[in-house]
């Protein structure tokens, strides 16, 4: 069987798998890492390595694309033309780790207990603009 991702599957299995187990000190320096070998495969641009990304750690990982980046550049500081770039996503991952709702977060349910563990991911929601 082959998938959308050819010959390069298990490549992107292993990078992706090898960050579901990093503590959350390790970030973000995994998440730069993990980035940048995704993006050195043929074919993953920006938009398809953070969504995997985020899809395995939506705790750490924060979905681009062009109708985010914008959204997320003006929110986090960072230049929306260097988001593409993995140190300029790690210092956007840096900014939204240090924000106070970010870690201080407590829950007061399992509800909302599932919803924070994904809260990073869930970012590309509220900076969306239809292009």
């Amino acid at each position: 069987m082959r998938t959308v991702f050819g010959d390069h599957l298990t490549s992107i299995q292993r990078i992706v798998q090898g960050v579901v187990d990093e503590p959350g000190s390790a970030f973000p320096e995994a998440a730069v890492r993990a980035y940048r070998q995704l993006g050195d495969i043929e074919g993953i641009g920006s938009g398809i390595a953070t969504r995997l990304l985020a899809l395995a750690r939506p705790d750490r990982f924060v979905s681009l694309n062009g109708a985010s980046k914008e959204g997320l550049a003006r929110s986090f500081g960072v230049a929306p033309g260097t988001l593409s770039e993995p140190r300029s996503y790690g210092r956007l991952l840096n900014r939204l780790y240090s924000e106070a709702w970010y870690r201080d977060a407590r829950p007061i349910d399992a509800r909302e207990e599932s919803i924070r563990w994904m809260c990073a991911a869930l970012l590309d929601c509220f900076v969306y603009e239809q292009p």
